[in-house]
């Protein structure tokens, strides 16, 4: 918990400017963000953040914070600021996220997963941690969408409803790779939980492809910072679904504002299509996650030899 003595140590902290190396969905594609710890106190104070600090003496050598995503199972690391003397980048960042971890166990969380750009010197300390490089993914951007072919007629778009979860759900298994589903999500109460759509406002939306009757293809539309954000994902085995998503989310996108399309970096035939329309390469970003084991509270013992978990 932070408290009102602790005000002595954000002096020195708030006297330079930290880059944020956690990056969240409504953040792809800007620069780095600074934070400031008395901004992350305040917000824990207000019951909107959980907040771990590393002090040493009077000086914070680094903060961090986190948001439930869909479930209040799953948290995301939204800031990870590490204000530490050089040599001990990594240090600082194991100690804040084994923070994180003890207060996450402490409230039956079994995920917490923090996006870190490609290259963020953050991610050797969350290794250290026991965090497992989950999922590297690749932003591209585009001024408009142009070029835009007639999409097949075997390929249907159509906004998306509560009734397609589990289909999603199928998409999800067959665009992801195992290791990443493993370390994510491997059931659908599991990838329900850890999406961010929570934080993306209520102008969502996401649209489905289906062809011959099966989701072949996800795209959900945000709109932040002036640009419009796209998370797309299709089936490996399917092409022209990128374009055919493309294709339908276009009158949907504000005229005027750059777009920006996160995939999963292993995307199959996406990254043709997204050239094709005029999408170059931009960020690289990997998600890393960490699965929290619930311990076994107390066992009941029902009849000879049988034993049951009350956890």
């Amino acid at each position: 918990m932070i408290g009102p003595s602790d005000l002595i140590a954000f002096v020195t902290f708030d006297g330079h400017v930290y880059a944020n190396q956690a990056v969240t969905r409504e953040r792809l594609g800007q620069p780095p963000e600074s934070a400031h710890a008395l901004k992350a106190a305040l917000a824990h104070w207000m019951r909107r953040r959980h907040v771990w600090l590393d002090i040493e003496g009077r000086r914070i050598q680094g903060i961090a914070t986190a948001r439930p995503l869909s479930a209040p199972t799953a948290w995301e690391i939204d800031t990870l600021v590490d204000a530490g003397e050089p040599g001990a980048e990594a240090s600082v960042v194991r100690a804040l996220l084994e923070q994180a971890q003890q207060d996450a166990l402490h409230d039956k969380v079994t995920h917490l997963l923090v996006r870190l750009r490609a290259n963020a010197p953050a991610a050797v300390g969350a290794l250290r941690a026991g965090f497992t490089q989950a999922l590297g993914e690749q932003l591209w951007r585009a001024p408009v969408l142009r070029g835009l072919a007639t999409p097949a007629r075997s390929i249907t778009v159509e906004e998306a409803t509560d009734a397609d979860d589990h289909d999603l759900f199928m998409l999800y298994c067959r665009a992801v790779p195992v290791t990443a589903r493993s370390a994510i999500a491997m059931t659908q109460r599991e990838w329900l939980a850890t999406r961010e759509d929570h934080w993306l406002g209520r102008r969502s939306l996401a649209l489905v492809a289906r062809s011959q009757g099966q989701v072949v293809g996800m795209a959900r539309l945000s709109t932040s910072h002036g640009s419009t954000h796209i998370e797309l994902l299709a089936a490996p085995d399917a092409p022209g679904v990128t374009g055919a998503l493309l294709a339908a989310a276009a009158p949907r996108c504000p005229g005027g504002q750059p777009v920006l399309v996160l995939t999963p970096a292993v995307a199959g035939p996406v990254a043709g299509e997204l050239r094709a329309t005029g999408f170059e390469p931009d960020d690289e970003y990997v998600v890393l996650s960490k699965r929290i084991a619930r311990p076994v509270e107390e066992t009941v013992t029902v009849g000879a030899g049988v034993v049951v978990s009350g956890g």
